[in-house]
């Protein structure tokens, strides 16, 4: 996946940075969409999509960066973000790194750092979005099981023997060779190791 179809944000109040940080990025066909406000950007920008944020935490009136960063992490947001701040304040740049920001950043550093961060930041991303859409396709596919395969995928998973199985769900041996004939073909898979690894990178119960 090419990190440069991924969303890159900009939230900043101040027009002349907002459209100046825009400017640098666009020139570099990186797909940008900048907002006003927190508010603003909370109401219309895809908070659970892959990719990275150009937060401002200084802005009056209304939201703060901080306040809007938190709000993402109430979210679960995946979007990493990159806090800018006029006058970087040290102890609240280490809590929102702590927190789970991937950078936090003076204005006005030079514009080689400041790319390199997103660039960082943006192939991050890229592989978040790669085992996310991993993760949905194998939703989609578990999806296709009948309500007695999901039974028997969630004890093959461990290891269990047919006959195991067969005795915790009450049915024959050769019904569960079927099952797990019929949901290995769906999934996409050759044995319960692979089956467990799916079920947990897709995080499937």
């Amino acid at each position: 996946m090419k990190t440069l179809n991924l969303n890159l944000f900009i939230v900043d109040d101040d027009k002349d940075v907002r459209e100046s940080l825009a400017a640098l990025f666009i020139a570099r066909h990186y797909r940008v969409q900048a907002f006003e406000s927190g508010e603003s950007f909370l109401a219309r920008a895809d908070a659970q999509s892959c990719g990275c944020l150009l937060l401002d935490i200084d802005m009056d009136p209304g939201m703060s960066g901080l306040q809007v960063f938190d709000e993402l992490h109430r979210l679960d947001s995946p979007l990493l973000v990159i806090l800018l701040s006029g006058v970087l304040n040290v102890p609240i740049a280490t809590s929102y790194m702590d927190k789970g920001a991937f950078y936090c950043l003076e204005k006005g550093r030079e514009e080689s750092f400041l790319l390199q961060r997103v660039e960082q930041a943006m192939q991050r991303a890229g592989d978040m979005a790669v085992k996310v859409k991993t993760a949905q396709d194998a939703k989609a596919l578990w999806k296709t099981l009948t309500p007695r395969e999901q039974d028997v995928a969630r004890l093959n998973r461990h290891g269990w023997v047919n006959k195991r199985i067969a005795n915790e769900l009450n049915i024959g041996v050769r019904a569960v060779e079927t099952h797990n004939l019929h949901l290995f073909k769906k999934l996409g898979i050759r044995n319960s190791t692979e089956l467990d690894r799916l079920m947990r990178e897709s995080d499937i119960r």
